[in-house]
């Protein structure tokens, strides 16, 4: 299996790569910006038939998606919930971060509860966990691995402060939905490393006290 992640933009996204290396095919998950940097890890890995899955909608993971699909064809998946976010793309908050010259786009086709996307031996899984916005998604591999967007970072949550955030949502979505998962999955977050759903567990604070964000 090729996974790669690739950090972009002004506000640092990861954006990921997973791809099965006998089909040459996989995902780009979240390609917030720079979209020939993340066109030219595909090139070096040889991946030729990609797929992008999104989870969530706000810019800093969706501004690289027009470009990125132009340069690849790729469809776009994401959750019907986050749709009213896709006019960030090129929006005034953007702009003030740096990101004001990204095209809008559409998304091909919808993602919802329990979807799968497969390729080659690749399978990912969409768990809803909403509450940094209302269609969050989380990809899991069925074996080590989540893709959690900002849904959970490591010592820490996602912002709720955004119209249409629940902080009360969030906190389900991680606790009886990502904290579901194997102690030792790895979580692949947003921003920031990488970390473990046992670690967070045990010492995350805003699920260990999660009235800061009721």
């Amino acid at each position: 299996m090729i996974i790669e992640s690739i950090v972009t933009g002004p506000m640092q996204e990861n954006c990921f790569i997973i791809a099965d290396e006998n089909t040459r095919s996989g995902f780009v998950i979240d390609p917030g910006w720079e979209a020939k940097k993340i066109k030219k890890a595909l090139d070096k890995h040889g991946i030729e038939d990609v797929t992008i899955l999104l989870t969530h909608g706000h810019f800093d993971h969706i501004s690289g998606v027009s470009e990125l699909k132009e340069l690849t064809g790729a469809k776009v998946y994401m959750s019907p919930d986050d749709d009213f976010l896709l006019g960030s793309v090129g929006g005034s908050t953007a702009m003030m971060c740096g990101m004001g010259n990204a095209k809008r786009f559409e998304v091909d086709e919808e993602i919802h509860e329990g979807d799968t996307f497969t390729a080659g031996e690749i399978t990912l899984t969409a768990m809803a966990t909403p509450g940094h916005t209302p269609g969050g998604i989380s990809f899991y591999d069925g074996k080590e691995r989540v893709f959690a967007g900002d849904s959970l970072f490591e010592g820490s949550v996602g912002r709720v402060d955004f119209p249409r955030s629940d902080g009360k949502a969030l906190i389900k979505s991680i606790t009886e939905v990502l904290y579901s998962l194997p102690d030792e999955t790895i979580v692949h977050c947003g921003h920031g490393p990488d970390t473990e759903i046992g670690h967070e567990k045990r010492t995350n604070p805003f699920t260990l006290n999660p009235g800061y964000l009721m």
